[in-house]
């Protein structure tokens, strides 16, 4: 991307808020930019006279937070042929969700792409789209604007209060003040971003595929072992299973020395100090350091009586949700309700146990031990009572050693998404505002 300096800006007004854009990028409110919009329509479940054409009706939930199109549930209905001419979703589209019962869901939206099949795509009444007047505008410059922090402060700024259905304020909405820059810059604008964001796809892709290679391996390897020949069956709940005949079944009780479990009480938060860790900082087989509540030395050491973690340990989830593993880290930090320590003895590593414990098989095994009628949860006693695999230390740390290199390659591509979403993040502040300008040439 080749950059030009800008040296004269102007200060303008978009929602709430002032910013500074190049003296010769233009305004205009988003309504008149606009070809046509509006919203959509449900039809009917079951085909009749006058609703005749069947379609795919998208909902709300199709469109994704981070502004994708969600192609596995949508809904198949059926439309009057006015419906069906008018709400067919066209190339270059900006679908957004109007109505929801979830305020964060108001103005999620989706970017149609430039080749879409004809009448591919309908949409509902709690959707909203706007078809651009291309002769005035990018429609995928208007969309990555539509997607910044200026738009979603307008949002908020338009939002009601109130509780129960969230609705858009759709006149409002089109109020936005939209500033833009000539049409060869707006274009050369929309293919950096979209670039960016076919990275960010494509590495979507990846993380899922490795994602699918460790699901197929961990459920191979921990059922079957490293190069091993002869097998026995076992009984695993009400399934049965064939391992390695060497292996043992045991119950955690047996190969753990410890059960270090904080539940019944919850501790007086801190701004700063000692790391209290809760079971939403367990996430693919690691501990991650986001959103964190802190507790004071004097409150960890009235709360930490029960035991104390050590590296090498495993954290593991007892419930909402149930089955999520991680290592004990060396640093020092207080434990929450449902999320217990599992401390290994000698016959067992805390690697295998954390990997053998996230497997599909074992999951479905100790879901059938679990309790409650609306969150699922497996007690102390209960999870001392679920039975494991335990090969030789020598088997486990092969089958961990395949694991880890599988995993190793998973929170790369996971790293690199960030890094990718960071730089989008950097690219749209600089590019649709004018503080970084484009070469068109």
């Amino acid at each position: 991307m080749s950059e030009q300096k800008v040296n004269t800006k102007k200060t303008v007004k978009v929602g709430a808020r002032e910013i500074n854009i190049p003296d010769d990028w233009d305004l205009s409110n988003l309504h008149d930019l606009i070809d046509i919009s509006g919203s959509g329509e449900w039809g009917e479940e079951v085909e009749t006279d006058t609703n005749n054409n069947q379609a795919l009706v998208l909902r709300s939930g199709d469109i994704t937070l981070d502004g994708k199109l969600s192609t596995k549930d949508i809904a198949t209905r059926y439309l009057s042929e006015k419906d069906y001419t008018q709400h067919a979703i066209e190339p270059l589209d900006i679908v957004i969700v109007s109505s929801s019962g979830s305020k964060r869901h108001i103005g999620k939206k989706w970017l149609a792409p430039e080749k879409i099949d004809q009448n591919k795509y309908h949409f509902t009444n709690f959707l909203y789209r706007i078809r651009l007047d291309k002769s005035k505008c990018s429609a995928t410059f208007i969309y990555y604007f539509l997607c910044s922090d200026h738009e979603t402060a307008f949002l908020q700024s338009i939002s009601p209060t109130s509780t129960g259905l969230q609705n858009l304020d759709t006149d409002s909405y089109e109020d936005l003040t939209i500033p833009f820059p000539p049409l060869p810059e707006q274009y050369r604008v929309a293919d950096i971003l979209s670039t960016v964001d076919e990275q960010i796809h494509q590495t979507e892709e990846m993380i899922e595929h490795t994602r699918d290679l460790k699901q197929g391996l961990r459920q191979d390897i921990l059922l079957k072992g490293v190069d091993q020949q002869n097998y026995k069956h076992i009984q695993l709940g009400p399934k049965e299973f064939e391992i390695p005949k060497q292996w043992s079944v045991k119950q955690i009780s047996d190969v753990c020395d410890d059960i270090i479990d904080y539940r019944g009480k919850t501790p007086t938060y801190s701004d700063s100090g000692i790391p209290h860790i809760r079971n939403f900082n367990i996430e693919e087989n690691r501990l991650v350091m986001d959103d964190i509540e802190y507790v004071s030395e004097d409150t960890y050491d009235e709360w930490m009586t029960r035991g104390i973690p050590k590296e090498g340990d495993v954290f593991f989830t007892t419930e909402a949700p149930l089955g999520k593993a991680a290592m004990v880290p060396e640093f020092k930090f207080s434990l929450a309700q449902r999320l217990v320590v599992l401390q290994p003895g000698e016959k067992i590593t805390g690697k295998y146990l954390m990997y053998l414990l996230t497997s599909d098989f074992m999951k479905k095994y100790y879901h059938t031990r679990a309790t409650g009628s609306t969150v699922k949860g497996l007690s102390n006693r209960a999870l001392q009572k679920v039975k494991i695999l335990v090969p030789s230390i020598e088997e486990q740390s092969k089958i961990t050693a395949c694991l880890s290199n599988v995993d190793s390659k998973l929170y790369k591509e996971m790293e690199y998404l960030e890094n990718l979403k960071e730089l989008k993040r950097g690219l749209m502040q600089d590019l649709i505002t004018g503080k970084v300008r484009v070469d068109t040439d």
